[in-house]
């Protein structure tokens, strides 16, 4: 069981995903781990990156909407560019 994209060939275990979140989250300051969802208390909405639907998203129900996607992956592309 894993995550896949509908475009591309990436593809993850949950396991793996996390820690990719993980890693953009802290790219912007923000332990993960403290947050809402993730076992901490820190709600996401406290923080204004177009990063953040992407890490406060479900790894394994629903998807990003268009709008949503249009909104992350700039940010992605300039996150992992780093």
């Amino acid at each position: 069981m894993g995550l896949d994209f509908s475009h591309g060939e990436a593809h993850w275990s949950y396991g793996g995903f996390n820690n990719f979140r993980r890693r953009l989250a802290s790219k912007i300051g923000m332990n993960l781990d403290g947050m809402v969802g993730f076992g901490g208390n820190i709600p996401f909405h406290i923080y204004q990156d177009n990063i953040i639907p992407l890490l406060n998203h479900s790894d394994c129900e629903d998807e990003l909407t268009i709008e949503e996607c249009k909104q992350v992956a700039p940010r992605l592309r300039e996150l992992v560019s780093e």
